[in-house]
């Protein structure tokens, strides 16, 4: 999953830019919060693996990410700022809820 973030990471700057004319400062808030909702996320991750267990707790966030990935298409076409926000919170948050919870088990 790290390595699928890290090949589109460098896409995003262009799409947000150049095809749907977001600012410096817009493209910047995305990413800033997406940085937060994914710590927020571990921490919920950690949470919830402690009381759901960790095969439940990743399984339905699993489920989250690839609900909202392949939601992306019609939210990103849509190009509605605060449409983005809401959408780059709630991947933020599922993807550091699976980023957290793997660690929880070892």
């Amino acid at each position: 999953m790290d390595l699928a973030d890290s090949f589109t990471f460098p896409l995003t700057y262009p799409l947000f830019r150049n095809q749907l004319g977001f600012s410096e400062q817009q493209v910047a808030s995305l990413a800033t919060l997406g940085g937060i909702a994914g710590a927020l996320g571990s921490l919920l991750g950690g949470v919830l693996g402690d009381r759901l267990g960790c095969r439940r707790t990743l399984a339905g966030a699993c489920l989250g990410v690839a609900a909202s990935t392949s939601d992306f298409p019609r939210v990103g076409a849509v190009g509605h700022f605060p449409v983005l926000l809401a959408y780059t919170a709630v991947e933020g948050m599922m993807v550091g809820v699976v980023y957290a919870t793997p660690w929880l088990s070892s």
